[in-house]
């Protein structure tokens, strides 16, 4: 046989003898069965699911990169039944993290790890829960035989120094707060978080494997208003409740009682200063737009990848700013942009700009022209709004990068110069966190 004959056997030999060892061989007992894509180790895959089908595709965890060839292996629990199972009304964005498929017991099983963003009712108290699964396979089909939560995250930055308003009508009872204060009585409740609130961490509760514990520490006030008459006393919190339903709330302790803040549950974000100057009695709410009085339309950006800003967008991965576009708004002369990072304490203000197109290309503005990117070391959320007014509006003295900014101060400052002018808004949200591009 000559040397290339020899070389072609053995590379035939290799190969088949490859085959033959993935195709026949069955899986043991405590065997590892791992299966990865050509390109990347399972920890390394993410698969986002639960999504319309031409997007069951995977991210490369560290860089955004789509791939659209899922594939999909005999041994592995299916796609479909993983999204069957695991999907929740309540779950805004699910991923899977990782399979690892073992025989134990004479049964062939599935561990299956993943995350998922929690519902926010208020738009301030974002959650993320990593979940370990099992499924197990029992006569050519899959069943789901055991889903607990490992870690949970709550962020807590925009509730510390933070206001609330809400309406308390007969019906809803804050007597345990306030001394005198009868479930009868109506009026306005406020409630001040002071900038004192440590890191808000999950604990497990055993008997209920879709809620957790809340311990955190910090204070404030609260304010009733009825009619004439404020009544004031002081709080502290130490503990609270959260479920994959979204629903969160923190024990409010006063020297009278305690008693439940459930934020969903008609509670308004207001800034701490707003809920100050109206105590005081210079504003009245009931005079003051609300964000929530105000029309909405959709905003939709290329620059969002499965709940993420590519990040390009960084200030020190390119600084480009996102890419935008919506419907045109009838009777907008103008329309008013800005970017905010939800997780700084001041609502740090990334982008403020006035447009009168429709559209916005990804990499139109940078720091010279009103866009300075965020580059946070853990993952932060930036919300952009998108503001239809009806006349041009004058310099508003915003400086991105340097400044903080609520949108219920936006909000001000648009009626403040120019009263009625604010037609309605679009906002749309993503995550970013900073790392190296290479």
């Amino acid at each position: 046989m000559t040397k290339k004959g020899m070389h072609n056997f053995f590379v035939y030999s290799v190969l088949i003898l490859s085959l033959l060892l993935f195709f026949g061989c069955g899986v043991s007992e405590n065997e590892t069965v791992n299966f990865t894509s050509d390109e990347e180790e399972p920890d390394a895959r993410e698969i986002t699911i639960g999504e319309p089908k031409e997007r069951e595709s995977f991210i490369f965890e560290g860089i955004i990169k789509v791939d659209d060839t899922y594939k999909e292996y005999e041994k592995e629990v299916p796609l479909k039944v993983i999204s069957e199972k695991l999907k929740k009304d309540s779950y805004e964005r699910t991923v899977l993290l990782s399979h690892d498929v073992k025989a134990e017991d004479g049964k062939v099983k599935d561990f299956v790890s993943y995350k998922t963003d929690i519902v926010n009712p208020t738009g301030m108290v974002a959650q993320t829960v990593k979940f370990d699964a099992v499924f197990e396979e029992e006569g050519g089909e899959w069943k789901l035989v055991s889903n607990e939560w490992s870690e949970w995250t709550v962020k807590n930055k925009r509730i510390s120094g933070s206001g609330w308003h809400k309406k308390i009508d007969a019906s809803r009872d804050i007597s345990d707060w306030f001394e005198g204060v009868s479930k009868e009585d109506t009026g306005e409740l406020y409630v001040c978080f002071k900038k004192n609130m440590n890191i808000l961490s999950a604990f497990k509760d055993e008997e209920k494997p879709f809620e957790a514990k809340i311990g955190t520490n910090c204070s404030g006030d609260l304010y009733f208003v009825s009619g004439d008459t404020v009544k004031e006393v002081s709080f502290k919190c130490t503990e609270g409740k959260t479920d994959d339903e979204g629903n969160f709330s923190l024990k409010l302790v006063t020297e009278n009682g305690e008693d439940y803040m459930d934020f969903a549950n008609g509670y308004e974000h207001i800034s701490n200063l707003s809920a100050k100057k109206i105590l005081e009695g210079d504003s009245d709410l009931s005079d003051a737009l609300s964000i929530d009085e105000i029309d909405t339309f959709e905003v939709s950006s290329e620059s969002l990848v499965f709940g993420e800003w590519k990040k390009e967008c960084g200030t020190k991965n390119g600084n480009l700013s996102p890419g935008l576009s919506w419907e045109e708004v009838e009777g907008a002369a103008q329309y008013a942009i800005i970017m905010i990072d939800l997780d700084e304490q001041n609502n740090h203000l990334h982008w403020f700009e006035t447009v009168e197109c429709t559209r916005v290309e990804e990499g139109a503005y940078d720091k010279t022209s009103g866009y300075d990117g965020p580059f946070p070391e853990s993952p932060h959320d930036y919300n952009i709004y998108v503001f239809a007014l009806r006349e041009e509006t004058d310099d508003l003295g915003l400086i991105p990068g340097g400044q903080g900014l609520e949108v219920r101060q936006f909000i001000d400052l648009l009626e403040k110069e120019k009263p009625g002018n604010l037609i309605s808004y679009g906002m749309i949200q993503g995550s970013y966190e900073y790392y190296e591009v290479w």
